[in-house]
């Protein structure tokens, strides 16, 4: 067996200990949202069986900075790649613990979502130098600010990035504009839904070599004006292929900029989810690059009969999702 999957059970340290027993060739092993805790860590710090393995799932299991630190003395999880350690209650010094340990070198996806990691953890990661052939890393909600965003861009190491998601938290401009200040040359998808971002933080964006890069945005949820959407408009969206917009303050002058936008033309999904946004999409008539959109969001509750630009839209481009 190479894959044990387990999400969702009730299984505990002692199931833990029965499971690994004798499963030398488990590269998977997915135990989420069970209730292993601190005891159950222990027993993954001690299975030699798990010495090939390469993912490792303990996503809601209530392991806290003890059950981090468990995991972190592990002598037989050198060859790991992926590992998930969302909603577990840990803080800077779990994270920290972890981060020394050299085993993380093969590390390419960490996910530590919900954790109340703060600025600290931030800087655990920026120091972690061992830590080199990360490609995706997920820190959503983990009580970042513009100093948590400084350290990430200051950490060379990271530089093979391949992901970034740091939505919900309040790095605002300022964050951005240390975030975008490190060149991140293999950044293909960032994610700054509901970051405190205003149309400052885009216009840094904007313009910074790092956005040229980018198959896929998430600017959702923050403060953004028709002026972010100009600001944007403007810049090397040459590879962008998916672009997330939902819930700010939008009007038609952002879409038209959006649609007179010369370098879009690899778009394949814009989300645009906004009050009243479906009576303000007009100007995308008219985009260079509306025949490469195959889904267009906009939380579309009137019918194409209602809203002359949804209308408009399905004549031009019939073959468009509209949702």
């Amino acid at each position: 067996m190479t894959l044990l999957d387990l999400y969702d059970n009730q299984i505990g340290p002692e199931g833990v200990r029965a499971i690994v027993e004798g499963l030398q060739h488990l590269r998977t092993l997915d135990l989420s949202h069970n209730a292993i805790g601190i005891d159950g860590a222990n027993e993954i710090r001690l299975a030699e069986s798990l010495a090939g393995l390469r993912e490792l799932r303990l996503a809601y299991n209530d392991l806290k900075d003890d059950g981090v630190e468990e995991l972190s003395l592990s002598e037989h999880l050198t060859q790991l790649a992926i590992l998930d350690l969302r909603d577990n209650g840990i803080e800077w010094w779990g994270a920290e613990s972890l981060l020394e340990e050299p085993w993380l070198a093969r590390l390419e996806h960490l996910l530590l979502d919900n954790n109340p990691l703060g600025d600290d953890a931030a800087e655990a990661l920026a120091k972690a130098t061992h830590v080199t052939r990360l490609k995706k890393l997920s820190l959503r909600h983990t009580g970042f600010g513009p100093e948590g965003a400084m350290h990430l861009a200051t950490a060379p190491h990271l530089a093979g990035l391949r992901e970034l998601l740091l939505d919900w938290n309040a790095i605002g401009d300022d964050g951005v504009a240390a975030l975008v200040s490190a060149p991140w040359p293999r950044l293909q998808k960032l994610v700054l839904a509901s970051a405190g971002i205003g149309d400052e933080g885009v216009r840094h964006l904007a313009g910074a070599p790092l956005l040229a890069g980018l198959a896929g945005l998430d600017l959702s949820g923050n403060k953004l004006g028709d002026a972010a959407l100009c600001a944007l408009a403007a810049g090397r969206l040459d590879c962008l292929r998916e672009l997330w917009c939902n819930y700010n303050k939008l009007s038609a002058a952002g879409v038209a900029a959006l649609a007179a936008a010369p370098r879009l033309r690899r778009l394949a999904r814009l989300h645009l989810t906004c009050p009243e946004i479906e009576f303000e999409l007009g100007p995308l008539v008219h985009a260079p690059w509306l025949g490469s959109l195959q889904q267009l969001r906009c939380g579309a509750w009137s019918t194409p009969e209602e809203a002359p630009a949804l209308r408009e839209l399905q004549a031009v481009a019939p073959d468009l999702q509209i949702l």
